[in-house]
């Protein structure tokens, strides 16, 4: 039997009947993490699991994705979403697919972020934002070349992986998640002459925030806040060699299928 780990959001609709049938499915091969109820933490999963089942939305998935280091499924327990490609009636087809290998890996590349000695990781995003409202000055640098300046809301870093999130609602593009790239793209800058920008994969980005008098701001990488400042700083970001390892089967739709139904585009 393959041995699964089973992490999820405990506050998602439907959990309960999703461990359910995960438990029915595969029994005490089914490594519960303890935030839902099991018995096993991040630790013991990632040492005996195979697989990790994520139960949730996108943003599930990309906490299991920084705290798991094995391939993923994605189990949508809301809305569709571009990373959890299976529901729950799916399940049964997963554990089979996974006994008879019968999957394959979509490796998806993570951003990497230095500040100081410190690296974290990001599958979609990292991004400045401010605490009180007040606008930034943000200015990216390649090496000794300026590449941009401006006042505004803030700046995201994303992977290709993350151009269908915050960087789109911003109105950054869309980028096929097998290109090896990432973008720039401000947020609301007071200089509409701002726009996004994609860089290709080996650029390392120096981003230097100066906020206005004693104005605050914050740093975060997919969705977790990472850290807050009272003053300057600066931090550097590019495309790493860490992969994210998605599951996907023959079955799974495309991104371009994904694509059209969550753009409602006909």
């Amino acid at each position: 039997m393959v041995k699964v780990g089973v992490f999820g959001n405990v506050d998602a609709e439907g959990l309960e009947d999703a461990l359910r049938r995960i438990r029915h499915l595969w029994g005490d091969d089914a490594l519960i993490c303890r935030e839902i109820g099991g018995p096993y933490d991040d630790s013991y999963i990632n040492r005996n699991a195979r697989f990790v089942i994520s139960l949730g939305g996108d943003g599930t998935l990309l906490k299991a994705v920084a705290r798991f280091n094995k391939p993923l499924i994605g189990v949508n327990l809301g809305k569709l979403g571009f990373l959890t490609y299976f529901q729950v009636d799916d399940l049964p087809l997963i554990k089979i697919a996974l006994e008879e290998k019968k999957y394959y890996l979509d490796r998806r590349e993570r951003l990497r972020l230095w500040y100081g000695e410190n690296a974290y990781y990001a599958l979609n995003d990292f991004y400045v934002n401010p605490v009180s409202g007040t606008a930034l000055n943000i200015t990216v640098r390649r090496k000794e070349t300026l590449i941009t300046h401006f006042y505004g809301d803030g700046i995201i870093i994303s992977s290709p992986t993350g151009s269908t999130a915050y960087n789109l609602s911003a109105g950054g593009p869309i980028m096929h998640p097998r290109v090896k790239a990432f973008i720039l793209t401000p947020i609301c800058p007071h200089n509409l002459s701002a726009r996004p920008l994609v860089l290709p994969k080996g650029e390392v980005i120096e981003v230097e925030v100066v906020p206005r008098g004693d104005g605050r701001w914050i740093l975060s990488g997919d969705g977790m806040k990472l850290m807050e400042f009272d003053g300057p700083a600066s931090f550097k970001v590019e495309l790493s060699d860490k992969r994210a390892s998605l599951i996907r089967l023959d079955t799974t739709k495309d991104f371009f299928d994904i694509l059209r139904e969550k753009l409602n585009w006909k």
